[in-house]
């Protein structure tokens, strides 16, 4: 399956350098809205086969282009809300564990914790929330991000 990336952070000429990142081994997890990729990776798993992720950039453009394809390893549920009360006004929930976005934006790829959030807050504010799959491309296990185990 393809996963497109932006070249720069959102209304910005700033880089994000994600492609760089994630050959390098900076950036080894990816966020996507929906459940698409958690299905597939099930669907997957059934059959006993393998779910490959396309690392791409200009999705839809003549500039398409595959830079890095991996094995995916996990696909876990994940859910973020604003919250003034907590890390950074964002709250993470993966697979039912409660993650702190300080932890979280060096894997993503994010330069700043602030980065981060930013990246995320305005979808959250127009959808209310972040429903959506974390997609690992590395034998990481999310147990180990985990700042507290939530009720299962």
């Amino acid at each position: 399956m393809i996963a497109g990336y932006s070249l720069y952070f959102k209304g910005t000429k700033t880089p994000t350098n994600f492609p760089e990142k994630i050959m390098n081994y900076n950036k080894i997890t990816t966020i996507r809205r929906g459940y698409r990729w958690l299905h597939a990776f099930h669907n997957a798993n059934l059959k006993e086969k393998e779910l490959m992720i396309q690392h791409s950039i200009g999705v839809r453009t003549k500039g398409f282009y595959i830079f890095q394809s991996n094995v995916v390893k996990n696909v876990l549920k994940v859910k973020m809300m604003l919250l003034e009360r907590h890390d950074f006004g964002l709250c993470i929930i993966i697979d039912q564990i409660l993650v702190s976005p300080d932890i979280l934006f060096q894997i993503e790829g994010f330069d700043t914790v602030e980065d981060f959030v930013e990246w995320f807050k305005s979808d959250i504010k127009k959808n209310g929330n972040f429903e959506g799959s974390m997609i690992f491309w590395t034998d990481l296990e999310v147990s180990n991000l985990g700042i507290g185990l939530l009720g299962r």
